[in-house]
């Protein structure tokens, strides 16, 4: 038998044998290529939502997706309260109406589903890229800050908010 077909039945036996080991991950999606694939797995196992057992297609759907982003639910914030409240999945860590911050009055988190450009509180849309690339409608969104699929910054900012710096993005 020469080199070239050997080399042949060894190519044809890998092609064969990543997708069959693959099979078994079920972080894995055979339309991404696999490079992507492996870092939008990164994500996932980084994430806080990986750690409690809760997978990809807890949030996303693939097809007939009512929201951006292929998520299961029309929004970002009603995404991320449609279990971070009292009888949710996350009711460990809810968020209420009561905790939406209305400067000088009340509140304990900033705003969601506000304008990102409000001059009344000193606010423009943000300079990070990763923070701008997350306004929707004009709007900030729970996404904006923060990163649901990694843990960068406590708790899951996009930024550090060290002198408040993630606010000063912003808030200038």
């Amino acid at each position: 038998m020469n080199y070239r077909i050997m080399a042949q039945c060894f190519l044809v036996s890998l092609i064969i044998s990543i997708p069959v080991f693959l099979w078994g991950q079920d972080k894995v999606d055979f339309r991404i290529p696999l490079n992507e694939n492996q870092a939008a797995s990164k994500l996932f196992i980084d994430g806080p939502h990986g750690d409690n057992g809760i997978g990809c297609s807890s949030c996303h759907i693939v097809h007939q997706s009512p929201g951006i982003q292929l998520t299961n639910v029309k929004g970002n914030a009603n995404l991320c309260m449609s279990c971070h409240n009292p009888a949710g999945i996350a009711s460990g860590k809810p968020f209420t109406a009561s905790d939406r911050a209305e400067p000088g009055i009340s509140g304990s988190s900033h705003a969601w589903n506000v304008p990102a450009d409000n001059a009344a509180y000193g606010a423009q849309p943000p300079i990070n890229p990763e923070m701008a690339a997350r306004i929707y409608s004009d709007s900030i969104v729970c996404s904006t800050c923060h990163n649901q699929h990694k843990q960068t910054f406590p708790p899951f900012l996009r930024a550090s908010s060290y002198q408040k710096s993630l606010c000063k993005d912003c808030h200038v």
